[in-house]
């Protein structure tokens, strides 16, 4: 299992055996599927839920639990497994075990990314006038 899998599962708790079968890849959960009822309002108990799109019947019952939200891009954090950033590239970099953190590039005298498992990129902003 990945830890983006790990993480999903954790987040439905003790509900995850009963709804594993009906869970896709970014933690959305088709809750009509689940409780097997078109008209079901049913929830999971102790599991705050957000919803996919309030506003369009077919989405309504696509629900996934508050604590992943953000999960499909992992709220901007690109893991070093994945893609590492351009040699002169200035990214905030991550220790996920730690939570230390740094703003550095590749090329920064001293900085060994080793001791990092994640970065994201830094967003410019405008001049100041």
């Amino acid at each position: 299992m990945t830890d983006k899998e790990l993480k999903i599962k954790e987040a439905y708790a003790h509900h995850w055996d009963f709804v594993k079968d009906y869970v896709h890849a970014d933690g959305w959960l088709n809750l009509k599927d689940v409780f097997d009822d078109p008209s079901s309002t049913k929830e999971l108990d102790g599991i705050d839920m957000e919803i996919l799109n309030a506003y369009h019947p077919k989405y309504t019952y696509y629900k996934r639990p508050i604590s992943i939200n953000g999960i499909e891009n992992n709220n901007g954090w690109i893991s070093k497994k994945e893609e590492m950033p351009g040699d002169s590239e200035t990214v905030v970099w991550i220790n996920n075990d730690n939570y230390e953190i740094e703003m550095a590039c590749l090329l920064t005298v001293g900085f060994n990314h080793n001791d990092y498992t994640h970065w994201s990129k830094v967003n410019e902003k405008p001049p100041v006038y």
